[in-house]
């Protein structure tokens, strides 16, 4: 009632009453007393405020209505006493006599005199509808909704009212009674669903749709509305339809149906209005014969309707069938769908090596998806035929187009026809819905249309086929080309002239559409006129004397009807297999027209008429601006345009060139696998994309405006200044909703953009290795989400196929600007379909707005690895250079790809220019041509131009580069003209930061070039490994080590590639590498050369020249060479001609210089044969166009060293653009660059191999001279010790000898290992293990702690810091150790003081269903221990639950250590009422930046019988060794390496043994263990990443038992999961000896472990010790995990000794496991309650006190936890 209320009071104040004027208002059609006296009363009230009298009357003949009504007395008597009754009969008498300022009355819709009240302005429940406007969310008037929560509330009431009357009130009414009870959407959805018996549907509650089902395509409630109105079972149910519904029935509780879901023996039943099984039957039977119908209708109103679908669709089974004939599925256009299948079939031909010579594609049947599911009624059955004669329109004669080409297979020709003729045509669309029955409409829940066909052949007059299914959504862009074209009467009539401009009134909503479903979602939307005719428009506006321009324009309205009418009736393939096609007539007629334009002049006057020719075809804003002569400000180049359709002809052609020249070559293949052609039709597909229509078009103040986006075959553009009409909700696009027909292997599919970011993570793991599994991952402004998610996905099933047990753990941050916000479900579904069931990869993701630099500093923390910013050049212009070439491609040279060229590039070049003009498309070019005539009109112009952008990088755009360098490790810039010198203009900030790499020619068809800059300070590092690496070899003075490793550091720097990556790595022949690379680049810039220009490419930054090397999981760099030495030179015939040399550079020592060679000749055989062919200016292959592009971008982007201003730079530019036409010469040569380091020698030897190829032995003292650029005679030889080269393939010979000796030893050491284990088990002391360090930590750590502020000591507070350093530090050892005896005995003192408090502390846990409060005895004496496990998935309030325990135990002074694995104990994480609460009592010690602040190697002492018991070195062996034995996998030779390696070294070192030294033993025992060198290459991520502080003062006193307890944060974030184990796992251990010693049960401490389930709590572990004997001790040790499954049998069992346990919502499939677990008796009572739960709820287990006060076991309870707020 309040809504209802309240809007009428707002729109009688609409009205403004004054004092100035009447205002009379008429409320009427109102059932309820109530909601006039609200009214009357508030009213009053309101304008009494105002100073307003009112005169308010309910009329006599509502009075007397309501007064039958005895609950309305009190009303009743009210409304008397305020008289808000009227006295007369006729309320015409308020209208004339009173003296009121506002009159209202009430309830007047049943007066005899209604005249008499017309001038009274009327409010009437339909009124409130009217004005509500489906806004039914504002009934709810909650502030809390989201957008997103609105939009769900408006559509679920769509979908009601389209069944059900609206009733206004009684809205508002349920609205009243839900206030309070709904937080978000999901809330809305549960109480929606519930009322709906009120509306007179079923209610349901077992099974809710989902947000996207919702806001789908079908009513959600058009099943239950048909079902309880009997639609199914009316009149026209046949006998058959019946007997299956009976049979259903029956067999459901038969016991035999394993799929039914709500048999009678569930537990759901005891909540329906039906309490059993065998009743439903009755009712439901009953009801379908129409027996009983009020009563059953109300009944089956009470039952779930999940219940009643679950029924009434179970599938009975029929017998065994035989098994289906495998069907494969396809996706994509019509021909890429028909293609594909032509291939399978024939390379199954071919593999089977049989003899055919026809393949019919014969269909069988298509499901399709329309607006209807049901076509019983005309209507429906029209919607069905429209949509399958749409898609014939875009199908029709694709069979045909196929045979036109000539298709061999084991040397016959093959014939294909299409089976029924016609299926596919659109004339005939009829015939096979109707007729043939061959078509229908897909069920109401698909949402993917099915087309099913077979390629069928005969062998010997035996028949066989191949089975497929083409399957394809409402998002795809194929079938949206022509579909509301031919629905036009032009269509109808191919004598018909006719151009049409076509109408959207606010087009700009389309133009700002940010993705492809998007636009095509509004363009369906929009009402699109083609009322106007340019034709007619020129018959009307010409001057006579210039009739021959109308005539020219007729032909093409002729040309362009003649086409409508064929693809209308025939469909667009077979226009495309005619001759002489009406499509290519349109494109010649409209081609000519304009070359007529630009070849006379025009008066200023007829300027119109070359706009006419620049807009013919397009959809436009505004008709009128023809009649204004007005310049227009967007548009949209349609599908229909004459340069789309002859862009669409070359494409198919090309497509298909493509499919026959791969065809002919992959016949000389053994096999051909389905994969093969798969991947040959994407490339194919991929380089033919249409990037753009037309070029540009002019507008208002002589600019012109370009492409903004371009959507299947649809191009938009507009101004850089049109004004964005979409509002922000409505930007929100519409997400795809992803069904079981969902193609899932589209989502990972690697494409060249997607190849080009798994590229970059590539190099970055190789960079840094111990950084491969944990990546935080930035993308702002990309263009698409796919290429993104195919990239990790293919990045994370590298990794883990690389090592099966790996822990990836990725952070995807996504950024976009509002108005591209989108494609939330796409991530949702990537993340359910791919990892949500793999317990060992983590994917965080997050999409978030920006607007601002500002913005994105909030968004981002300082330690991302990769951050990828896209499209950051802003275009300064549009405008047109003269065109280099007047050729014309011939009819048989192919057109694809379009390649936009960049102008090379200058030292002086601060912008960079993009030629955007296409000459090849002579419709496209010739409307260009036109746009710059329009504004030169001043002459004819004598020649062709390019239309071309200026782009350049803007002070913003380089403020955002400089801030991310501080955000990322890495940056990269993807954009089309960025380029390492662009980044280097920028004068503030280029010093911050270095170029690390830069390849050009990435992407889908070759656009983009990609930059990748790094902080200075990551140089540093690899200064710091050259210095020490060159040191090591030359013995060099301080200096000039300095002055060498500066030297490599610069020109690094100018390479082009990553070789600098590579040298961050820690393997010792990766700085090998990067040296050979520095050497290579030193030797070329000495070498005299005459040519213009000379580039060094490092192919490794082009993987993408060699086939599918990125797409492969290994480094397949051993067959690649590595660099490509390109030089140009002029010749006297205009031509350019290149000298290209393949190189491959060695390092080593000269003894194995041989096998070197060996395999460095392979290398450059094999890059000479790749490159050569694909840079061969005399290629045939249809993809030459796209290599000429690639020569030409590596060519266009490297420098050249002439000013831009100078003619020899023009004739460089020049000629190097005669590479994209194939107009150049290249010479090929190889050689093999040998740097031996121990050579002797002052200069360098050359020989010639037997294949031609140069080797050059360069010895040492060369070497020096290149590294220290000094001259060979003032260097020095310098002894070489051989032993710093070994090879890895030596390793290998040195190892057997003494692994046998060794076995047995460590055998031995076991075995009395065990004996002690047990003996001090006897004494109630357990034996355990201790973990490990490095030297120099990571650089990526160092930069980290720039960034990241630990929490500092309070002065007023005496906050422990976990870094600062005791007073007693300057003691002597033995004060020292009196001085740590006495704390601890001060610490025994405290715990009998402390006896009684304990007692009395309980931790509220939250409130049962009958609100009372549900405490777990923390301190009770009673409890078997204070070890808590809890348990749930993700998202539903673990670690809030977590929070508000610890702050409970924090008021009774009750320390804690929290183990953060994924940083929800981050400070920023933490909610910030449990942060105040704490009062700063918070430290957070961040192990990445701080280091471990224990010693892993300290020998523990035990206690025994009162005796000091030390351990041995064997005991910190065997402890070291099983953990580490747990975290990595390894196996016992591994065991026994570490063993060896920690027994070795504690013996050796003593108390100084740290990290390094078990290293060095590690390394050391490699010749005598081969098992050490696993253990080597798997922990050198550790030894690099992790620092243990062995000598830090640090206290586990002054931790567990602080004065003023305090929650102590060792954050593990930043580091892997291996690093993250160890470590926890280390300083348990630690902890256990310490407790061990001074703990006890009546000082508890709490010991949070996150993510436990990744802890090892096996026999010999410290969870086993902590679980087993921590009560004693003080332990209270929480173990928190998603998931138990991944644990043994043995782990469980231990874990469930916690005698305190919090269930929350599990996954579901381990819900069975754990209801067992909380009743093993009877666990199916459970299994709801976990379904059931929800964020915030949990079930508690374990003793507490009772009601009567008792304590003791109770039942689980569900309970709700209480949150801070309430707490205080």
């Amino acid at each position: 009632m309040k809504y209802v209320v309240n809007r009428i009071i707002e729109l009688i104040m609409d009205n403004e009453p004054s004092k100035d004027k009447e205002t009379m208002i008429r409320v009427d059609g109102f059932d309820s007393i109530k909601i006039y006296e609200q009214v009357a009363s508030k009213l009053s009230e309101e304008l009494l405020k105002e100073g307003l009298s009112l005169d308010i009357k309910l009329a006599k003949n509502k009075w007397n209505a309501f007064k039958k009504k005895s609950d309305n007395t009190t009303i009743l008597q009210s409304m008397m006493q305020h008289n808000w009754v009227a006295e007369e009969d006729s309320m015409t008498h308020y209208r004339n006599l009173h003296d009121s300022n506002v009159v209202v009355l009430l309830g007047t819709e049943d007066e005899e005199d209604k005249g008499g009240l017309a001038n009274f302005q009327s409010i009437t429940p339909d009124i409130l509808i009217k004005t509500l406007n489906g806004k039914y969310h504002l009934i709810f008037n909650d502030d809390s909704f989201t957008d997103s929560d609105n939009e769900v509330i408006d559509r679920l009431y769509k979908d009601l009212f389209e069944f059900e009357a609206i009733d206004i009130c009684k809205l508002s009414d349920i609205a009243d009674s839900w206030n309070g009870k709904i937080s978000n959407s999901k809330d809305f959805i549960e109480l929606f669903f519930n009322e709906l018996p009120t509306w007179g549907l079923p209610l349901r509650r077992l099974e809710l749709p989902k947000r996207q089902e919702i806001m789908g395509r079908k009513n959600v409630l058009a099943g239950c509305h048909r079902f309880i109105v009997r639609q199914p079972f009316n009149s026209k149910m046949s006998i058959t339809q019946y007997n299956k519904y009976m049979k259903r029935i029956d067999y459901y509780n038969s016991g035999e149906a394993d799929l039914a879901k709500y048999p009678g023996d569930n537990d759901c039943w005891s909540e329906q209005g039906i309490s059993n099984y065998d009743e439903f039957s009755k009712v439901l039977k009953e009801f379908i014969i129409g027996e009983n119908l009020s009563e059953n209708t109300s009944k089956l109103l009470t039952v779930d309707y999940s219940i009643v679908e679950d029924v009434l669709e179970i599938g009975i089974p029929t017998g065994k069938k035989p098994p289906k004939d495998k069907v494969k599925t396809l996706i994509g256009d019509p021909l890429e769908v028909f293609t594909n299948a032509l291939f399978t079939t024939l390379a199954h031909i071919k593999n089977a090596d049989i003899s055919i010579e026809n393949i019919e594609f014969r269909f069988s049947q298509a499901e399709i998806v329309c607006m209807y599911s049901d076509i019983e009624d005309d209507e429906e059955q029209q919607q069905l035929l429209d949509t399958w004669k749409a898609i014939c329109t875009h199908c029709g004669g694709v069979i045909e187009y196929l045979n036109k080409r000539m298709w061999t297979v084991n040397y016959n020709d093959i014939t294909l026809s299409c089976q029924p003729e016609g299926f596919l045509i659109p004339a005939q669309a009829y015939h096979f819905i109707e007729e043939d029955a061959m078509i229908k409409s897909a069920s109401a829940n698909k949402s993917v249309s099915k087309i099913s066909f077979s390629t069928c052949y005969d062998v010997n007059g035996k028949k066989f086929h191949h089975d497929f299914q083409w399957k394809f959504d409402a998002a795809n862009s194929w079938d949206k080309n022509f579909g509301e074209l031919c629905l036009q009467d032009f269509c109808k009539d191919k004598e018909g002239i006719y151009i049409p401009v076509s109408e959207i009134n606010k087009i700009n909503s389309l133009i700002f559409s940010k993705s492809e479903e998007e636009f095509f979602d509004r363009l369906k939307e929009s009402d699109i006129s083609f009322d106007f005719n340019l034709a007619d428009y020129i018959d009307r506006k010409i001057p006579t004397d210039e009739k021959v321009i109308s005539a020219r324009f007729d032909e093409v309205g002729k040309a362009f009807t003649e086409f409508a009418y064929a693809i209308a009736n025939e469909g667009f393939y077979t226009c495309l297999a005619k001759d002489c096609s009406e499509i290519s007539k349109l494109c010649a007629a409209y081609v000519n027209l304009g070359k007529y334009l630009r070849e006379r002049t025009f008066p200023e006057n007829l300027k119109w008429i070359l706009d006419a020719y620049i807009n013919s075809f397009n959809i436009i804003g505004d008709i009128s601006v023809f009649e204004a002569e007005k310049e227009i400000e967007s548009c949209i180049v349609p599908a229909w345009h004459p340069a789309t359709l002859e862009k669409i002809n070359d494409q198919k052609i090309f497509f298909l060139d493509g499919c026959g020249e791969w065809w002919n070559e992959a016949q000389e293949k053994e096999k051909i696998t389905e994969k093969e052609i798969s991947d040959t039709l994407s490339d194919l597909l991929q380089m033919s994309m249409l990037q753009s229509t037309l070029d540009l078009f002019p507008s208002y103040g002589q600019v012109y405006f370009g492409t903004i986006a371009s959507y299947g075959a649809f191009s938009l553009y507009g101004r850089n200044d049109i004004k964005n009409e979409n509002r922000l909700r409505d930007m929100i696009h519409k997400d795809a909703i992803f069904d079981d027909d969902f193609d899932k292997n589209e989502v990972s599919r690697l494409n060249d953009n997607a190849k080009m970011i798994y590229g970059v993570m590539l190099d970055y793991a190789k960079a840094f290795p111990n950084s491969a599994d944990n990546l935080s991952i930035v993308f702002i402004d990309p263009s698409e989400l796919q290429p993104i998610v195919a990239a990790i996905y293919k990045y994370i099933d590298a990794r883990r196929k690389n090592n099966i047990s790996a822990k990836v753990d990725i952070s995807l941050r996504i950024l976009v600007k509002p108005e591209n916000k989108g494609g939330r479900n796409y991530l949702a579904y990537w993340m359910d379909e791919f990892f949500s069931q793999d317990e060992n990869v983590n994917i965080h993701t997050y999409l978030n707005e920006w607007n601002s630099k500002s913005q994105l500093e909030k968004l981002l923390n300082g330690n991302n690895d990769i951050a990828f910013v896209m499209d950051i050049l802003k275009v300064n212009n549009l405008g047109f250079v003269a065109s280099h070439s007047n050729e014309s491609l011939a009819p048989s040279q192919c057109r694809f790809p379009i390649v936009y060229k960049p102008t090379p590039i200058s030292s002086t070049s601060v912008k960079r220019t993009i030629e955007l003009s296409q000459p090849q498309f002579k419709a496209a070019y010739e409307h260009t041509q036109i746009v710059r005539y329009r504004n030169n009109m001043e002459k004819i112009p004598d020649e062709m131009y390019i239309a071309s952008k200026e782009v350049s990088i803007d002070s913003d755009g380089q403020a955002i580069v400089h801030f991310l360098h501080e955000k990322a490790y890495w940056v990269v810039c993807v954009d089309s003209g960025m380029d390492g010198a662009l980044l280097r203009s920028d004068d503030v900030h280029q010093q911050d930061y270095n170029i690390i790499g830069f390849s050009t020619g990435k992407g889908a068809y070759g656009q983009y070039n990609l930059t990748i800059t790094t902080r200075k300070t990551i140089l540093e590092t690899i200064r710091k490994k050259l210095e020490d690496r060159l040191y090591s070899l030359f013995k060099w003075d301080k200096e000039q080590i300095k002055k060498a490793a500066q030297l490599c550091i610069d020109e690094a720097s100018g390479l082009d590639g990553i070789s600098l990556l590579s040298a961050i790595n820690p393997k010792d022949e990766n700085i090998r590498e990067f040296l050979a690379y520095i050497l290579t680049s030193l030797r070329e810039e000495k070498s005299y050369s005459d040519s213009v220009l000379k580039i060094v490419i490092h192919l490794d930054s082009y993987k993408h020249w060699f086939d599918g090397d990125i797409d492969k999981d290994d480094d397949s760099s051993a067959s690649r060479p590595d660099f490509l030495v390109l030089e140009a030179f002029f010749t006297d015939d205009e031509k350019l001609k290149l000298k290209a040399t393949v190189t491959e550079c060695k390092t080593s020592i000269y003894a194995n210089a041989e096998q070197h060679k060996n395999h460095a000749l392979e290398q450059v055989k094999h890059g000479v044969r790749r490159l050569s062919k694909i840079f061969n200016p005399n290629s045939k292959s249809i993809k030459r166009r796209y290599w000429y592009a690639q020569l030409y971008r590596a060519l266009a982007f490297a420098q050249v060293t002439f000013s831009n201003n100078t003619s020899e730079f023009a004739e460089v530019s020049s000629r190097l653009r005669s590479i994209l036409d194939g107009n150049y010469e290249i010479e090929w040569n190889s050689r093999i660059l040998g740097f031996w380091i121990d050579m002797p020698g002052d200069n360098e030897t050359e020989n010639i191999s037997d294949d031609g190829i140069m080797i050059c032995d360069i010895p040492q003292k060369i070497i020096q001279s290149f590294l220290l650029g000094n001259e060979v005679s003032d260097v020095n030889f310098v002894n070489i010790n051989a032993k710093d080269f070994i090879e890895d393939d030596e390793v290998q010979e040195r190892i057997k000898e003494r692994e046998r000796v060794l076995a047995e030893e460590i055998e031995s050491s076991q075995n009395g290992k065990i004996k002690r284990m047990q003996f001090a088990e006897t004494y109630s002391s357990v034996n355990k293990d201790d973990v490990i360090s490095e030297d120099v930590p990571h650089e990526k750590a160092k930069v980290a702690s720039e960034n990241v502020s630990v929490n500092s000591t309070n002065e007023e507070t005496e906050t422990l810091n976990l870094d600062e350093t005791i007073e007693s530090h300057n003691l002597s050892d033995e004060a020292s150790e009196v001085a740590h005896s006495d704390s601890h005995q001060s610490i025994k003192t405290d715990v009998i003081e402390n006896k009684d408090s304990l007692e009395n502390i309980r931790v509220l846990i939250g409130k049962n269903k009958m609100s009372a409060d549900v405490y777990w005895e923390f301190g009770s004496p009673q409890m078997a221990n204070r070890h808590l496990l809890i348990t749930g998935t993700s998202g539903q309030g673990k670690t809030y639950s977590i929070q508000t325990m610890l702050y409970e135990l924090a008021k009774g002074n009750v320390s804690s250590v929290v183990f953060d694995y994924t940083e929800g104990f981050r400070l920023d994480q933490l909610e910030p009422e449990f942060v105040d609460s704490m009062h700063n009592k918070i430290n957070q010690h961040i192990v990445k930046i701080q280091g471990v602040p224990i010693n892993p190697f300290k020998r523990q002492e035990q206690d025994f019988a009162g005796m000091k018991i030390q351990d041995t070195p064997a005991d910190v062996a065997g402890r070291f060794a099983n953990i580490l034995t747990h975290v990595y996998g390894f196996g016992e030779q591994q065991y026994a390496a570490i063993y060896e390696a920690t027994r070795v070294g504690m013996e050796k070192y003593g108390d100084v043994m740290d990290m390094n030294h078990f290293q060095e033993e590690l390394v050391e025992i490699q010749s005598k263990n081969a098992s050490a060198k696993t253990v080597v290459s798997k922990m050198t991520p550790f030894f690099h990443s992790i620092e243990f502080n062995k000598d830090a003062e640090f206290d586990w006193g002054k931790i567990l038992y602080a004065d003023e307890a305090k929650m102590n944060i060792f954050q593990l974030t930043m580091i892997d999961r291996e690093m993250q184990v160890i470590v926890t796992e280390l300083m348990l251990w630690d902890a256990w000896y310490y407790t061990k010693n001074y703990g006890s049960k009546e000082k508890p401490f709490v010991v949070v472990l996150d993510e436990a389930q990744n802890l090892s709590h096996k026999e010999n572990s410290p969870s086993k010790a902590i679980l087993t004997e921590g009560r004693k001790f003080g332990w209270s040790a929480w173990f928190a995990t998603q998931s138990l499954k991944v644990l043994a049998d043995d782990e469980v069992v231990r874990l469930m000794q916690a005698a305190f346990k919090l269930y929350f919502k599990p996954t579901d499939e381990e819900i069975t496991k754990i209801s067992k677990q909380l009743d093993p008796t009877n666990s199916r009572l459970w299994i709801g309650a976990l379904k059931a739960l929800k964020k915030g709820q949990c079930i508690v287990v374990g003793d507490r006190k009772k009601d009567d006060g008792t304590f003791g076991g109770t039942k689980p309870t569900v309970t709700n936890i209480t949150s801070f707020k309430e707490r205080s």
